[in-house]
């Protein structure tokens, strides 16, 4: 697709110039010259009407497949502390000013289910919810879509059974809802009991219109070497709360990226992954990873991971093999 035609999407309008209501009074005012049969000259009010009804459609056609537009009629809020403990229970209190504040609600098989807020960008996705009553979760198979019906796979979540919140993560939004904005569909057919116990069958679909935030590409660092293996940069980028990466892994470690460690000690110790990865600030604080995803097939295995920060600044990136040794790089946010 040419980039032109992606500029017109983003900045997608309906122009209406100054001449085109006086044209159509004019019109209305004059009689018709070309009649099959005899018929009443239509009042002007009707043609005016008729011509509103037709643009408030052709309004209403762009704002389900760009809600950006519709955005400009209806502000969303931005919401912060409503959404704040949930946020900090999994470690994403750096995303709690950038949330859109929703409400779509359904009740099902006695319990009633609230989308609450909701932050996308080009990487994740993720939504709060509130399950009332509080003892299930929402994130068992949840099925997430797009205005276009493009299905966003989902991650993971939390689900806290003494408020009910519920913060589920899904992949990135894909274009163009990323530069248009997403209208995005939750819905699942079962809550799960929490900690343990039977499913609850029912139907919730949930609905919200989400802008998407904008990217920014950052330089590649160079790239690492471990036992033979190459750790190639492809991809760093970062929004005004995360950082994203992506890397292509070559070598004898390509096929080994989801190795576990360690012996089992009946609770004290599990195995974990030889491959390991972290993001620090300059003052030493590790940023929380959304996800971290590794891939592998016909030719190099891929790798991508996200993190939400609080501050631009300089973040050290360490990427380890256990019994192997390890590199860092420094990726700086302006």
């Amino acid at each position: 697709m040419s980039t032109s035609l992606e500029d017109r999407l983003t900045d997608l309008d309906l122009p209406m110039p100054d001449t085109l209501v006086p044209h159509i009074l004019a019109q209305a005012a004059q009689p018709g010259t070309r009649r099959i049969q005899p018929m009443r000259h239509r009042p002007r009010w009707v043609t005016v009407a008729m011509a509103v009804v037709l643009l408030f459609v052709a309004i209403s056609g762009v704002s389900f497949y760009a809600p950006r537009f519709a955005q400009v009629l209806a502000d969303a809020p931005v919401v912060g502390t409503a959404v704040g403990p949930a946020l900090r229970s999994v470690g994403l209190a750096g995303l709690e000013g950038r949330f859109t504040a929703l409400d779509s609600r359904v009740t099902s098989s006695g319990y009633t289910v609230r989308l609450v807020a909701g932050y996308a960008d080009a990487n994740q996705t993720v939504l709060v919810l509130k399950v009332d009553p509080p003892d299930r979760s929402f994130f068992m198979r949840p099925e997430l879509t797009d205005q276009f019906g493009r299905e966003i796979g989902f991650s993971g979540g939390m689900s806290d059974t003494r408020t009910g919140d519920n913060v589920l993560i899904f992949r990135g939004i894909p274009w163009p809802d990323s530069v248009l904005g997403a209208r995005v569909r939750l819905h699942s057919s079962v809550l799960q009991a929490l900690p343990v116990g039977q499913p609850l069958a029912g139907e919730w679909t949930l609905q919200g219109t989400i802008p998407v935030e904008s990217s920014r590409p950052l330089p590649l660092p160079a790239a690492g070497i471990l036992a033979d293996s190459t750790f190639r940069f492809t991809q760093v980028e970062a929004t005004a709360a995360t950082v994203s990466i992506q890397m292509e892994i070559s070598g004898p470690l390509a096929k080994q990226l989801d190795r576990v460690v360690g012996e089992t000690i009946p609770e004290v110790a599990k195995p974990h992954p030889a491959f390991s990865y972290e993001l620090v600030d300059a003052g030493g604080g590790a940023a929380t990873a959304i996800s971290g995803t590794t891939s592998t097939g016909i030719g190099p295995a891929k790798f991508s991971a996200t993190w939400v920060i609080s501050h631009p600044g300089e973040y050290r990136l360490g990427i380890a093999y256990e019994g192997i040794g390890s590199f860092e790089r420094t990726i700086t946010v302006p």
